[in-house]
């Protein structure tokens, strides 16, 4: 059985906190004060870079800064300034490694949870009736490769260089779920393997046997890598899958809903999908690389643990260009090598 320190328990509770956060104050901004953000960015914090990010990149810290600077501009409605002040405070003490009592751990822990309530709206109980019939539902039967593909971020999908002088080597990624062709792309084609076929440090593990399979059946098979999620993230995967598909659901299927319950369905159904995308971002870790030494050698497979970043893609193009999985130039001696290696 593995244990959690403190600090990784009040860890795990931020980042859980964290989808529901931006949501909520997202929704605010956009609602009733979307022109005052740069306002408040320009007077309250000297260094602006970071604010400037897209805003599902903000962490934490920044959010709060946020509802703490623009409080009285803004109608933070349902929560209490002490509840951002204590939140705050939490953070800074998590974020500096200062280390957490039992007793500090549990504080913060009912306050993370108090602010949590604080900022959903609820959908009301006859929907929340509705949807917990369609979870049931879900987790009976969960659909994979429909979710991966609609809430895979576009900017994971993009062209990445990895060269300064910008050679695209690396280009975006794409879905594949069984054998066949997925693709003709020049360069380096990262494919995203389903979910239900993770990677683990195993003899065969379900991702190693269908990217095998995929590359029996590809016509350039020396462009491809596989994005494979770890099996020790499947099961909360699968949860939040479900999850998302009920509360689309319940949407779809709510044609009755007061704009109480309504705001409720949409707020929930946002943060499900923020919470999902975090999920993939912390479980899409595994790049699967193949090689041969020869054309009648086997084919043998390397799998790198990626960092956990903002973007998989853009990290799995690093870390190729590190070991030497991808050459973004060729130099002449490394091509006699070559060459050399080839010669009958």
């Amino acid at each position: 059985m593995t244990f959690l320190t403190n600090d990784e328990v009040v860890g795990r509770a931020m980042k859980r906190l964290r989808p529901a956060l931006a949501a909520y104050v997202e929704r605010i901004l956009v609602r009733n004060s979307a022109g005052l953000l740069p306002a408040v960015i320009e007077e309250h914090f000297p260094d602006k870079r970071e604010f400037r990010r897209p805003f599902e990149q903000w962490d934490t810290w920044q959010i709060l800064q946020l509802m703490r600077a623009s409080w009285g501009r803004v109608d933070w409605s349902h929560v209490e300034y002490s509840l951002v002040v204590g939140l705050l405070d939490v953070r800074n003490l998590w974020a500096h490694e200062r280390g957490f009592s039992q007793g500090y751990t549990d504080e913060a822990c009912r306050l993370i949870d108090r602010f949590h309530q604080a900022i959903s709206p609820t959908p009301g109980p006859r929907v929340l009736d509705v949807f917990k019939n369609k979870i049931e539902k879900e987790l009976r039967d969960p659909s994979w490769v429909d979710v991966l593909s609609r809430v895979w971020p576009t900017e994971w999908r993009g062209d990445y260089l990895l060269e300064p002088n910008g050679g695209a080597t690396l280009h975006g990624a794409g879905f594949c779920s069984s054998p066949g062709d997925p693709g003709l792309w020049e360069g380096v084609s990262p494919y995203v393997l389903p979910m239900d076929c993770p990677y683990g440090k195993v003899d065969r593990s379900p991702a190693v046997s269908l990217a095998g399979e995929i590359l029996e059946s590809m016509t350039y098979r020396n462009s491809a890598v596989f994005l494979a999620v770890d099996d020790r993230c499947v099961s909360s995967l699968r949860k939040d899958v479900c999850r998302l598909r009920a509360w689309e659901g319940v949407l779809r299927e709510g044609v009755d809903l007061t704009p109480q319950e309504k705001e409720g369905v949409d707020a929930s159904l946002d943060q499900a999908c923020r919470v999902l995308v975090n999920q993939l971002r912390e479980g899409y870790r595994w790049l699967l690389v193949p090689s041969q030494s020869s054309s009648a050698s086997p084919v043998e497979w390397k799998a790198i643990e990626l960092e956990e970043s903002q973007n998989p893609v853009e990290r799995a193009g690093l870390e190729l260009e590190s070991v030497g999985g991808v050459l973004t130039r060729l130099d002449p001696s490394r091509l006699v090598e070559e060459l050399d290696r080839m010669a009958p």
